[in-house]
């Protein structure tokens, strides 16, 4: 089950970003805003292109399927952890599940084969 938020998955960006709908009001002059948070990703995996591509809901997390990377599955707590502003922010909440060997070896081996397919042929810049 979800919190009613919507989440963006990370394929290029260095973080998770929640955006938590305003309720409705009856009133347009009352009508809040929508909440906008992000959640950063373990330094190890913020650079990067491709990481992972779509996510889905289950049990209280989000899962980020896997691009063209060999990292993992990401797994991340929803809602995700708060930190007072004074608190360093550490990496609970967010997991990253390793593939199966067989499954890394078959995206390295794409990779291999298809040097010019690798990152969208570098025409991208990171855009975090």
């Amino acid at each position: 089950k979800g919190d009613g938020s919507i989440y963006g998955v990370p394929s290029h960006s260095k973080s998770v970003i929640r955006i938590e709908p305003a309720p409705l009001s009856s009133s347009p002059s009352k009508q809040k805003k929508a909440r906008i948070s992000i959640t950063p990703l373990p330094k190890t995996y913020q650079n990067g292109k491709f990481k992972w591509l779509r996510g889905i809901i289950a049990n209280g997390y989000l899962y980020g399927i896997p691009a063209w990377n060999t990292a993992g599955v990401l797994k991340m707590r929803i809602p995700p952890p708060s930190h007072d502003d004074n608190e360093e922010k550490d990496d609970d909440g967010i997991k990253i599940l390793p593939l199966p060997n067989s499954i890394q070896e078959q995206i390295k081996r794409y990779h291999h084969q298809n040097p010019n397919n690798n990152n969208n042929n570098k025409k991208n810049e990171d855009v975090n």
